[in-house]
């Protein structure tokens, strides 16, 4: 009798997933073995630094097991598909034996594997917990944490005077009336993240603070480690008050640099120092753009006016009386 199309595919399929399981037994067993026993030799050790390296490894081949018991259930899934036709499993019954006889030896080793770097994973994670003591935690994240406060003081400062160099041409911007770059000014200030670095800035304050009500104090210490802890607060807070200034300047300059505008001239009261009544349209065409265009745009107007001083002094005339 002919083979059933469905048959012979489900078939190709379960050789298929047979093939993935023979070259996951492959990697799996060697790197498990190893990789079991040196994680066996790091506890027995008690290092902890090698014991996370190894769970790390070990999770790693967990992910692998898993990928391989599940192709092993689709295998198992498809040969039980093959077998529901009895003129296919009466031909190749030594095929469907070999395949199938594959596939449970697989299923056997990959769960136990699987039940065994479970146990294994518990036992280790035990083992580091027991191995970092209280003292060598909080030592280590003193450490960390002094670290961390010396790179802050840098960043601030560095940060301090890339701010402060772009207020500065702020600054000059608004006194310029040069709407263009100050708008390049406060784009240039936005690109600096100012508000990203005083958070993380804060959030580095806050877990200093913690650290000394809270670890440095633990119970758990004795009390040689907390007066080395207290100590080591101590200086990093001394470190951060060195940092503070440049934290409220940048917080002051966060504040203001974005809403800083380009004042409008008050034409009015310019055509009033100017004496020339109906002239706005005139005054504002002469007095557009940067304040370093201002005299050439009112001796501009003065020939057109024919009026008696020259741009310059029209200039003083308006800065005297504070319209400009």
């Amino acid at each position: 009798m002919a083979v059933k199309p469905q048959t012979a595919a489900s078939f190709k399929e379960a050789v298929v997933f047979v093939d993935k399981i023979g070259k996951a037994r492959k990697t799996i067993e060697p790197a498990f073995r190893e990789l079991s026993g040196k994680l066996a030799s790091a506890m027995q050790a008690k290092d902890g630094p090698m014991i996370e390296l190894y769970l790390k490894s070990l999770g790693t081949e967990v992910s692998a097991i898993t990928a391989a018991m599940k192709n092993v259930d689709l295998a198992l899934g498809t040969l039980r598909e093959v077998e529901t036709d009895e003129d296919f499993v009466a031909t190749r019954m030594a095929d469907l034996e070999k395949l199938m006889k594959i596939v449970s030896e697989a299923r056997g080793l990959f769960t136990r594997e699987f039940a065994a770097a479970k146990q294994l994973e518990n036992k280790a994670e035990k083992v580091l917990s027991e191995s970092e003591d209280a003292e060598g935690q909080a030592l280590r994240e003193l450490a960390r944490l002094d670290h961390e406060v010396d790179d802050d003081r840098k960043e601030m400062a560095a940060l301090y005077a890339r701010a402060e160099a772009v207020n500065t041409k702020c600054g000059a911007a608004v006194d310029a009336h040069d709407v263009g770059a100050l708008k390049q000014a406060q784009k240039a200030f936005a690109a600096l993240s100012v508000d990203v670095a005083l958070t993380l800035h804060d959030i580095l304050v806050q877990r200093v603070s913690e650290f000394g009500k809270k670890d440095a104090l633990s119970k758990d210490l004795s009390a040689q480690a907390q007066d080395e802890l207290k100590d080591g607060v101590k200086d990093m807070q001394v470190k951060l008050a060195g940092v503070r200034a440049y934290a409220e300047q940048l917080r002051q300059m966060l504040d203001r640099i974005p809403g800083l505008a380009v004042a409008d001239i008050d034409l009015k009261k310019a055509a009033k120092v100017l004496e020339l009544d109906h002239q706005d349209a005139r005054i504002a065409k002469a007095l557009a753009g940067s304040s370093s265009s201002w005299e050439r745009g009112l001796e501009a107007l003065s020939k057109e006016l024919k009026m008696k001083k020259n741009g310059k002094q029209l200039l003083q005339d308006l800065q005297r009386a504070k319209v400009l």
